[in-house]
């Protein structure tokens, strides 16, 4: 009958909602009967009270009438009288209409024949007062209707206190019924919640017992565990998923034989490649912690891979240049060339760091390779090489001072006369050492920045100083090449966060080449402006140019230009030692060109924070 899951939860649903319908007409039933002797109490009882009220309040004013009849006012007192009789009366029969107690019948009854003698009383006062006077109507008053009235307002009390004890007795059988509900009602509900969940359990641990079983023969597979079947105990959807399950593990169980075997062999080939490396390789999941490292890095940081294997990198490797520069790969940021300095046991080692995210097909990043490059070698080779280019231009230098007084105390007429033909080569020796003299500067320069020994001399720098200062220096170069030299630096231009002597070297290096590279009557203008949050210099010349894809080569080292052609080593450190110095202010440099149009050289310093 129950074959599929919606049928098996339509039951367990219909079960529920049994119960819920029993503990609701049980409910109902209950306050339905409370409800019954609450309407008792408050219609009936109540009804023979107020009318009770209303008779003691009509019968007052009707012996306070006789009292004004008698000594105040005949006619008013009559009128009142009779008035307030009436409304007595029909007091009196609503209440003679809504007996509800055994005992109160009689009292009823005994109402009415008092209430008549009251009025034939009345009367017989009425016939006194008119023949006899009205000491004789007050003496019948006080011994004969003031007794009457009592009596009445006796029994009337007799009708409160009779319904009041009915009152209280049936607020008592409302309280206990009332209990009685509530006790009913909490057996009823907890007897519902039992079965209910007690015969839920049961079905749905039945009808949910296949999908644990199928459960955990899937964790069984996921931990390797392939081959088992999981047997068929419904008919329903989950037999049916049950069956396809076992066809599905039969086929990996028969899949795994054929490929376990390659599987594992380059599984294993892969394991020998890292760990035949060279250079310390640590293999991190992406939580950092350690799956996998190579004898190099063993052997390095003096660890154990079955120690390290789960745990977390920083917990292993107490080196956190490394763990920072993992760290900036796994929040996407970049690291170029990245050089680690690492101290082991008094020595100091290099490493040229590489990060890699491992991802999986669907491009999830789930691990890290590091690779850690041994450049310590490199580093040792690039000291010498600094120091021994030091040792080389200070001897250069002092030749070169030397050969430069000699041509100085040549050209002079303190030692004679030179001929036309002694003066050119004079001349030509004296530009060779100045070139030569420049270069050596450069170099000295470069080292400098390279091995970061000269540090920057920051200041608050006004680029418009900069500008002329620049100009004060280059501009006897233009003059003597008959090149003219313009500027313009808009006004009131914000501070600069600054080295002020290298940003004037920077522009004297750029407006010098321009110059090299003018003819006479061509123009080199030289502009500052403020550019969003910059500063921004540009110098633009008019003279031969160059091809626009050679713009970003003459940035690099030993490179310089001349008619569009590539020159060979020995100049143009000046370009490269110029974008050091702007990048070393977190600026950017860069050029436009065409040949045979000039060229238009660009850089931009970051305005100082706040302005």
């Amino acid at each position: 009958m129950f074959k599929t899951l919606k049928s098996k939860m339509t039951m367990i649903c219909i079960i529920l909602i049994m119960l819920i319908a029993v503990v609701g007409i049980t409910s109902i039933y209950n306050i339905t009967l409370i409800n019954a002797e609450i309407e008792s109490l408050m219609i009936n009882n109540y009804k023979s009270i107020d009318a009770a009220y209303n008779m003691m309040d009509r019968i007052q004013k009707q012996n306070l009438d006789i009292d004004t009849y008698i000594f105040e006012d005949i006619q008013n007192g009559i009128t009142s009288y009779y008035s307030h009789g009436k409304e007595f009366n029909d007091a009196y029969y609503i209440e003679k209409s809504n007996v509800t107690e055994p005992e109160e019948f009689g009292i009823v009854e005994r109402i009415g024949e008092l209430y008549r003698d009251y009025e034939m009383n009345f009367s017989i006062l009425q016939e006194k007062m008119n023949t006899k006077g009205i000491k004789e109507a007050r003496e019948f008053y006080y011994s004969d209707i003031m007794t009457n009235y009592n009596k009445i307002v006796d029994e009337l009390s007799n009708i409160k206190k009779v319904n009041e004890e009915a009152m209280n007795k049936s607020r008592k059988n409302a309280i206990d019924d009332g209990e009685n509900a509530r006790y009913i009602i909490i057996i009823v509900s907890a007897m519902a919640i039992i079965s209910g969940c007690a015969i839920t359990n049961y079905l749905i641990n039945k009808m949910l017992k296949p999908l644990s079983l199928l459960n955990k023969s899937i964790a069984e597979v996921r931990e390797g565990n392939i081959g088992n079947q999981v047997p068929v105990t419904t008919k329903d959807e989950l037999g049916d998923l049950t069956i396809e399950f076992n066809r599905m593990n039969e086929r990996l169980q028969k899949f795994e034989k054929s490929t376990m075997g390659k599987m594992i062999k380059e599984k294993n080939k892969s394991l020998a490649i890292i760990k035949s490396i060279k250079e310390p390789i640590i293999v991190l999941d992406k939580d950092y912690r350690i799956i996998l490292i190579n004898q190099q890095c063993e052997n390095f940081f003096n660890i154990q891979e079955k120690v390290a294997v789960n745990k977390y990198f920083s917990q292993v490797i107490k080196e956190e240049n490394i763990f920072e520069a993992v760290y900036e790969v796994s929040t996407h940021q970049e690291i170029e060339n990245k050089i680690i300095k690492i101290f082991r046991e008094e020595e100091e080692y290099f490493f040229n760091i590489s990060v890699n995210e491992i991802e999986d097909e669907e491009a999830k990043i789930f691990g890290y390779i590091v690779v850690l490059q041994d450049i310590t070698q490199l580093k040792e080779l690039d000291i010498m090489k600094g120091e021994f280019l030091s040792t080389i231009s200070h001897e250069f230098k002092t030749s070169l001072t030397s050969i430069m007084i000699g041509t100085s105390l040549l050209e002079s007429t303190k030692m004679g006369g030179l001929s036309e033909k002694q003066k050119k080569v004079v001349e030509a020796i004296k530009e060779d050492g100045e070139r030569l003299n420049t270069l050596i500067s450069e170099l000295i320069t470069l080292r400098k920045m390279e091995s970061n020994k000269e540090l920057y001399n920051f200041s608050q720098c006004n680029m418009e100083d900069i500008i002329n200062a620049s100009i004060t220096t280059v501009k006897s170069l233009a003059e003597d090449k008959e090149v003219i030299l313009e500027w313009d630096v808009e006004e009131d231009l914000p501070l600069i966060n600054g080295d002020r002597d290298k940003l004037v070297w920077v522009m004297n290096n750029i407006i010098s080449n321009a110059i090299k590279n003018c003819n006479k009557d061509d123009v080199i203008a030289v502009r500052g402006i403020k550019q969003e949050r910059k500063i921004a210099v540009t110098i633009t010349d008019t003279g031969c140019g160059m091809p626009p894809e050679l713009t970003d080569k003459i940035f690099d080292k030993y490179v310089r230009l001349k008619n569009g052609e590539t020159m060979p080593l020995g100049f143009g450190l000046g370009m490269s030692i110029a974008k050091e110095i702007v990048e070393g202010h977190n600026g950017e440099i860069w050029c436009t060109s065409e040949v045979g149009k000039g060229s238009i050289f660009t850089f931009v310093i970051p305005m100082e924070e706040g302005k």
